[in-house]
């Protein structure tokens, strides 16, 4: 459901809660994924939109929620892509 920049590795992490580490940089895989729904939130996280259960605004920050195993997962949204990623949602019908 989302990747997690980690140094030189990216962390994958899954809907159903697993979690693989690949050596990688976000930058290529948000290039290779976007086709697929992925967008980066932050510049170290990349997030697939259709698991986007929830945008939440509150204190003048933005996270989006996604689903990891048993769990939700709160995401900070950057900024500079908040714009961006409510009009990505809001064009998928989020």
């Amino acid at each position: 459901t989302y990747a997690e920049a980690n140094g030189d590795y990216v962390r994958l992490h899954t809907a159903d809660g697993a979690h693989h580490l690949i050596r990688t940089a976000l930058s290529g895989l948000a290039d290779d994924w976007a086709p697929a729904g992925f967008a980066r939130v932050h510049r170290s996280i990349l997030v697939n939109l259709a698991h986007v259960r929830e945008l939440r605004q509150a204190a003048g920050r933005t996270s989006v929620v996604v689903p990891s195993g048993d769990r939700l997962v709160e995401l900070a949204v950057a900024r500079r892509h908040t714009r961006a990623v409510r009009e990505l949602l809001t064009d998928r019908g989020a």
